[in-house]
This record gives structure tokens, sequence and C-alpha cells, in this order.
């Protein structure tokens, strides 16, 4: 299997945009699957898997790997062709993570409307205003934080690091049971 594949296709790049299509991609890329596998790793139905990877086969992103004869069926094994996949922005539709951001901002809105937020405004210590917005406590579970902050180029790289350093750990150690978060981090100059 190739290292990189160099996503040439709008068509193609759009597959990575959507949620469902994109979580099929991943799992093939970890290791060969059939329908009924990914059925029960990813929790969607056999039709819509069916339909996912048909137009991923089409769109030349997933290929059969293995075809295996059981009780008269034929089960077949797919995986996807690369192992990394590089859409550049000249063929994608829409930038990376406008679906999660999207997905994000649905979230904050559905939690926004069973458990309204409280905004603080307020001075910090050296006279900036802050604005500060947090759940009330009846059990939501959205957190939110914005804040602006005065930062040196070296700052600003020090704390994507760690920030990066800290959701890393948390995606090698999730919690079972638990819920699913979204969680967005961007640092850009206002």
């Amino acid at each position: 299997m190739p290292q990189q594949m160099i996503v040439r296709h709008e068509r193609a790049a759009a597959a990575f945009a959507s949620a469902p299509t994109r979580a099929v991609i991943f799992e093939l890329m970890k290791s060969e699957r059939s329908l009924s596998e990914l059925r029960d790793v990813l929790g969607m139905s056999l039709n819509l898997l069916h339909y996912h990877v048909g137009r991923l086969r089409q769109l030349g992103l997933v290929t059969v790997s293995a075809v295996k004869r059981r009780g008269g069926r034929s089960i077949k094994k797919y995986r996807a062709v690369a192992s990394e996949f590089r859409v550049p922005g000249s063929v994608a539709r829409q930038t990376a993570g406008a679906g999660l951001k999207d997905e994000l901002y649905t979230a904050l809105e559905r939690a926004e409307l069973r458990y309204p937020t409280e905004t603080t405004y307020f001075l910090d210590e050296r006279g900036t205003p802050r604005m500060r917005r947090s759940q009330s406590t009846q059990g939501s579970t959205a957190h939110q934080r914005w804040c602006k902050l005065r930062l040196s180029a070296t700052a600003a790289a020090e704390l994507t690091r760690r920030v990066g350093d800290l959701l890393a750990k948390y995606e090698r150690h999730g919690s079972r049971g638990g819920h699913t978060y979204i969680c967005h981090f961007a640092l850009v100059t206002s």
C-alpha cells in the first residue's frame, strides 16, 4: 500500500468533508475490514456502509483487498489505498474542519437551549476587557472558554504545542463509557 496519496479531484476531496465517510476511510486505513466488521466498529447500518464503501471505491480511495468464500457467499474485505491522504486546498470544496465546525456549533446551540449559559464581563488585573461564558450547572456536557490573549510568536507556538500535547494525551487515554466531545483549539491573530 502506498504511504501517501495526493487527492487530485474535487469529488474525492469532498469525501473527506463528510464525517461518516471520513470515519470509514480512517477505519480502512487501520486494517482491512468487511462491511460487517465496519458495522461492528462504527455502528452504522450495512446499507449505509455499502453506500459509503461503494462511493469510496468509485473515487479510488478504497479497494477490495480480499474475497473469501463462506457458506456459498463471498465476503469482501476492503482497505484504503494509502496510509495517508493529502488533500490540496485547490481541490477541497470546503476548508479542513468545516464539517466538525458545523457539528461543534450545532452541539453548542443544543446545549445552550437545554442549559443556558451565563456570560460574565470583567476587567482583568491589567484592565483588559474579558468575557467568560459558563454553563449553568444543571448537567450540561458543554464546556466553553473564549478569550483574547496578547502573545509573542514564541509564546503562541509554545501554547499551541502544549495544548496539542494535552489533547493527544486525552485522545490516547479516553474514558470508556463517557460522552464523545468535540474539541476545537484555534489561535489566530485578530
